[in-house]
């Protein structure tokens, strides 16, 4: 759809970051509402903007993969709470990826390069007894 839209003259985003390379240089898209660039802001800059760079949408599949391996933002925030990023607690209904899941992402950031991932702390595997579960208060 992206291609039709574009031809036509109207500017789209990918809504998918797995796709974004792609819908960007092949297809015409303007860019991408990405979930990625929460923590490889630098990379999916490079990857959106510094024109086209099949050798890096390639070392980045695995890392769009992980992030969407649950539902958004389960992935993610287990991500950021491993990076230091916030305090490792969920609100139910969420909650953490798998043990391995964590571990994988933290092979995943080596592969890519730590310096590429936002927060100042190593990425850490966090035990399922590190996070916290809190209850929504229906009030608010």
């Amino acid at each position: 759809r992206i291609a039709e839209y574009s031809a036509k003259g109207i500017p789209c985003w990918s809504g998918n970051d797995e796709q974004s390379h792609e819908s960007r240089y092949k297809h015409g898209g303007q860019g991408v509402i990405s979930v990625t660039s929460n923590v490889v802001p630098g990379l999916m800059r490079k990857l959106m903007f510094d024109g086209p760079d099949d050798e890096l949408n390639q070392k980045m599949q695995p890392l769009f993969k992980w992030l969407f391996q649950e539902p958004n933002p389960i992935p993610l925030n287990t991500m950021m709470m491993q990076m230091g990023v916030c305090k490792p607690v969920f609100r139910l209904p969420y909650t953490y990826v798998p043990k391995t899941a964590r571990e994988e992402i933290v092979k995943l950031v080596q592969e890519l390069g730590a310096e590429n991932f936002y927060g100042s702390e190593p990425l850490k595997v966090l035990e399922d007894s590190d996070f916290q579960h809190v209850v929504p208060d229906d009030d608010h």
